[in-house]
Formats: structure tokens, C-alpha cells, sequence
């Protein structure tokens, strides 16, 4: 329970803060079961975070928790871009089978995008609502294998806490980040 406090404690809405908030989103996507790196510190290139979330999709995530501002700049949502090709040309098998696809995520306090910039396809956003759903549901995952002797140990009992918690690769997504868009 320390460390996941400690983990969910960096990622927070404050512009001094944001290689701290990057290395915690690294950390969470481990706890949660995915595969996660920071290929942008990794490579001088890339996302802030990739999520390995199935063998066939890759969460593509670029974190704006240091952001002021209430829209999505179009420098941004060009990163972000920028960033899915990386995955893709980093990872062809991820767009060369039908239905293997880069997610392109956003961890970003606002859902409006500035007028000038064009939202990636597909693209998803973390609001400051969605981010305080998720942190809660990553503490009640945390709190109930806690509270059962040995159960971190026990796949079958993580598996279902996961599943209860909608922190699994097919339900993560559905649950925790937002695909309407606005456009200022």
C-alpha cells in the first residue's frame, strides 16, 4: 500500500513535477500487469510512456501533468502524433496485422482541443476526473489484495481484482479515459 500511495502520490497536476509523474505512470503500468517503459527517456525520442497492454495494442501515452493550460495545445496533439508513428515504426508488427493498433493517450487535465489542432486518431484523454477515478480504483485493487494474506501471490485472486477494478487491458481504457473530444 506504501508504494502504490507513493506511485499514485507523483502523479499529480504540477509543472515542477513532471519526470517524477513520468517515472510513476512507468511504475503503475508494472503494478497493473502491462509492460512499461518511457521510451522518450529511454531513446531522446518516443512516448513519455509506452504500455505493452495485449501483444496486439500498444497505449501510446504522452503526459501533460505539468500543464497550465485549459485545452490541449496543438503542439501537443502534434506530440502525441509524432509519438504513434515512433510506436509504429518502432514496432511495424503493431500496424501490419488488421487489428493491432497504437492507442494514442493523452494524460491531460482538460478534453478540449485548441482549434488549431487536429486530434489523432483514435486518440483518448486522462482527465483530472478521470485520473482521480482511476488513482481510487487502483487503491481499492491495492487495498483488497492487501487485505487478504498472501493474495498478491495468489494470480487467480489478482486476476480478479484487476477485472473488479476495470484495470485490465480491455477494460482500462473504457473506464479511465475519455474519446469526445471538443474542439475550442
Amino acid at each position: 500500500m506504501l508504494g502504490i500511495n507513493a506511485t499514485l502520490a507523483d502523479i499529480e497536476w504540477d509543472e515542477d513535477r513532471t519526470p517524477q509523474a513520468e517515472a510513476a505512470w512507468e511504475r503503475l503500468g508494472s503494478h497493473l500487469g502491462f509492460t512499461s517503459t518511457r521510451p522518450e527517456k529511454l531513446y531522446g525520442k518516443g512516448p513519455d510512456n509506452l504500455w505493452a497492454l495485449a501483444g496486439d495494442r500498444h497505449a501510446v501515452v504522452e503526459m501533460k501533468t505539468g500543464c497550465t493550460t485549459d485545452m490541449i495545445a496543438k503542439k501537443d496533439v502534434d506530440q502525441l502524433g509524432g509519438s504513434v508513428r515512433w510506436d509504429q515504426d518502432n514496432h511495424p508488427g503493431i500496424t501490419s496485422i488488421p487489428g493491432i493498433t497504437s492507442i494514442p493517450i493523452m494524460v491531460h487535465p482538460s478534453r478540449i482541443v485548441n482549434h488549431q489542432g487536429t486530434p489523432v486518431p483514435g486518440m483518448r484523454v486522462i482527465t483530472a476526473a478521470k485520473l482521480d477515478e482511476l488513482k481510487t480504483a487502483v487503491r481499492s485493487f491495492a487495498v483488497a489484495l492487501a487485505d487478504g494474506q498472501g493474495r498478491w501471490y495468489d494470480e487467480q485472486g489478482v486476476s480478479v481484482q484487476l477485472t473488479q477494478a476495470r484495470l485490465t487491458a480491455g477494460k482500462f481504457l473504457n473506464a479511465f479515459t475519455e474519446v469526445n473530444l471538443v474542439e475550442s
